[in-house]
């Protein structure tokens, strides 16, 4: 673990997580953001000889997900999102010949594979004949009841993994979910027996702070004010209510000089893509 991660240690509830994962159980595991989840699934996979397919909802965490297991020496791929027809065919030839660890797809690309003449479909099938699918993770499971039927209603129908792959077990990962999201979450994934590994959501690092503003012009300054309080190497995120509101506002902030950049769905995936690793990179700070 520490050669690959740099971490000597678990942390918070990683290794209860990780203890029933090993023993093949069905897992929720609600653990706030920052705890390290990604973990839970790449490590087993690591020590399995098999592979472990994680659906996940967003085309840009998929890519940086892939990218940093690359970056340890793990095998890792994805199929769709964007990565082009050489990049699905160079993946599927590792997992035909067990090379592969980490498959990531969207909801919306597994139920695609419905289709009785899917060659990816078979070749999934095909591992899972020869005892080699490990298991399968539905990261950011709350889009399954909370956001489901109108941001990802795919979600809500991956109950026919089961159905494909039985015996494999399942893990649903979230840093947000009530009891009742976690008993749809359950039910909707038909997971067996699972085993629930809820965490708190305290964060005593954080604070949520209202500030009355006056306007748009009063919102910008108050922003300006908070970014500069950040200095010049740390980085932030603002969320607006539309899409419109998030390129008018970084189009403000960086008329006054800060490095800004917007980011929704309704961009092209080059430019999201663009703008993610502008932020991460530091080149733009908000």
């Amino acid at each position: 673990m520490f050669d690959i991660w740099g971490f000597s240690d678990f942390r918070g509830m990683q290794a209860q997580v990780l203890t029933e994962v090993l023993q093949g159980h069905d897992v929720v595991a609600c653990l706030q953001t920052g705890a390290g989840k990604s973990m839970l699934f790449q490590l087993p996979a690591v020590r399995a000889n098999g592979v472990t397919v994680v659906i996940s909802p967003l085309a840009a965490l998929i890519r940086e997900q892939v990218k940093t297991l690359l970056a340890k020496g793990i095998s890792a791929g994805c199929l769709g999102a964007g990565v082009g027809k050489a990049a699905e065919k160079h993946t599927l030839h590792q997992m035909s010949t067990s090379q592969l660890r980490v498959l990531y797809l969207s909801p919306e690309r597994m139920l695609g594979l419905r289709s009785a003449g899917s060659c990816q479909r078979r070749d999934l099938l095909d591992v899972h004949a020869k005892g080699r699918l490990q298991q399968i993770v539905v990261d950011e499971a709350h889009c399954i009841t909370q956001w489901g039927l109108d941001f990802r209603p795919a979600y809500r129908r991956l109950s026919m993994m089961r159905e494909w792959f039985p015996g494999v077990p399942v893990m649903a990962l979230t840093a947000t979910a009530t009891r009742r999201v976690v008993d749809d979450i359950a039910r909707t994934l038909s997971l067996r027996k699972e085993v629930r590994i809820v965490a708190s959501c305290r964060r005593t690092n954080l604070a949520l702070v209202a500030s009355l503003v006056k306007g748009k012009a009063d919102m910008v300054q108050r922003i300006l004010e908070l970014i500069s309080e950040m200095g010049t190497t740390g980085r932030g995120i603002v969320f607006v209510n539309t899409r419109k509101a998030a390129a008018e506002l970084a189009e403000t902030l960086a008329a006054k000089g800060v490095p800004a950049a917007h980011f929704h769905g309704g961009m092209k995936q080059r430019d999201r893509s663009d703008a993610l690793s502008a932020w991460q990179v530091g080149t733009k700070s908000v």
